[in-house]
C-alpha cells in the first residue's frame, strides 16, 4: 500500500496537468479584470483605453515562463509568506506607458527598443503594476472561497527570467 501511495504521489507531482483551481470561473475573472483595469487606466492616463483579454488558462509555472516573451520586463509580486506571481511587461508597451504618464504627446511611431529600463522608469511603472495587482485581486475576490484580502504586493522589477523563479516549475498559475 505504501508503494502505491508513493507512486501515486510521484505521478501527481511530476505530471504537467493542472490541479483543480480554487477559482470557480476563470472567464468571469478575466472579464472582470479587464473591466476593472480599463476603468483604472482611463483614470490614470486621462485618455481612452481599451483593455481586452486575449486568452486565459491555468498552467504550470514552468510552462508559463517558457511561453513568456524573452525580452520582457518582469514585475514580481509577493504574498505575505512567499512568491505571489509575475507580470510580464512588453517593453514597447511599458515605454509607451511611461511616455503617456510623463506627458508625451504620443507622436513617436516606435518606442526606443534599445533603451534601458532605469530606476526612474521602475519608480514610475510601479504605479501601473500596483494598479494591475489591485484590479486582479478585486476580480478574483467574488469567485474564491476565501475572504477577500490585499495579500499581494509589488516587490521588484527584474530583466532576466531566471532571477524570478522563486517558485517551483510545477506550481499552478493563472495566465491572463
Amino acid at each position: 500500500m505504501k508503494k502505491l501511495a508513493n507512486k501515486t504521489l510521484r505521478r501527481k507531482i511530476g505530471e504537467s496537468r493542472v490541479g483543480r483551481s480554487p477559482i470557480r470561473d476563470i472567464s468571469y475573472v478575466s472579464d472582470m479584470f479587464a473591466r476593472f483595469l480599463n476603468a483604472e487606466l482611463r483614470t490614470m492616463l486621462r485618455w481612452p483605453v481599451v483593455v481586452d483579454v486575449e486568452s486565459h488558462e491555468l498552467m504550470k509555472f514552468g510552462q508559463a515562463m517558457q511561453q513568456a516573451e524573452s525580452e520582457g520586463i518582469y514585475a514580481v509580486s509577493e504574498s505575505s509568506s512567499n512568491f505571489g506571481g509575475a507580470m510580464i511587461l512588453n517593453p514597447g508597451f511599458l515605454f509607451r506607458w511611461l511616455e503617456a504618464i510623463t506627458g508625451c504627446d504620443g507622436s513617436l511611431d516606435e518606442p526606443e527598443q534599445d533603451r534601458d529600463f532605469t530606476s526612474i522608469d521602475a519608480m514610475l511603472a510601479s504605479d501601473l503594476v500596483k494598479c494591475v495587482i489591485d484590479c486582479f485581486e478585486r476580480a478574483v475576490a467574488p469567485v474564491t472561497d476565501q475572504e477577500p484580502t490585499k495579500s499581494l504586493s509589488f516587490s521588484r522589477f527584474v530583466k532576466e527570467r531566471s532571477t524570478i523563479i522563486d517558485a517551483e516549475d510545477t506550481m499552478d498559475v493563472l495566465s491572463i
